[in-house]
C-alpha cells in the first residue's frame, strides 16, 4: 500500500502512466487531428489510456464502453472539456469507487479544459454545444 501511495498524486490515484499526458496533448495540439481521448482505472488507482481518436463527438460516443467508468477530454467548438462517463452495466459499487476518483483524474490529467460536460452514448455536438448556449 505504501509503493502505491509513493506513486499516486495528492488525488490517490495514480496517473503517471506517459501515454496519459500523450493522450491529451494529442487533443490539445492543433496540427494533431486527435479530438478525444479517453482513461479508466485498472484496478483501484491505476489510471491507463483507454483509447484517443479524432471523428468528433460521433466517435466518441461509438467509443463510449458499457463496462467501465471512464474519464476523458474533448476538443469541441474550439474549446477543451473533460467528462466522466459510467457505461450501463457498471455496478453500483465500481461505479461510486470510480467516481471517487474523479476530481484526481480529470485535475492530474485533463488540464487546461473550460469545464466540464455530461456525454452520453446518444449525444451529438449540437447537443453538447446547446448545453453552453
Amino acid at each position: 500500500a505504501k509503493a502505491i501511495a509513493a506513486n499516486a498524486g495528492k488525488s490517490g490515484v495514480d496517473c503517471s502512466d506517459e501515454a496519459l499526458a500523450a493522450g491529451w496533448a494529442a487533443v490539445r495540439d492543433d496540427k494533431d487531428e486527435t479530438d478525444w481521448s479517453l482513461v479508466t482505472l485498472e484496478g483501484k488507482t491505476k489510471v491507463v489510456q483507454l483509447g484517443k481518436g479524432s471523428g468528433g463527438v460521433a466517435a466518441l460516443a461509438a467509443a463510449l464502453p458499457d463496462d467501465k467508468v471512464v474519464f476523458g477530454g474533448l476538443k469541441l467548438g474550439g474549446k477543451f472539456y473533460s467528462f466522466a462517463f459510467a457505461g450501463d452495466s457498471v455496478g453500483a459499487m465500481a461505479k461510486g469507487r470510480a467516481m471517487m476518483c474523479k476530481n484526481g483524474v480529470l485535475n492530474d490529467i485533463f488540464q487546461g479544459v473550460h469545464g466540464e460536460i455530461e456525454v452520453d452514448k446518444d449525444m451529438t455536438e449540437e447537443s453538447l454545444l446547446a448545453k453552453f448556449k
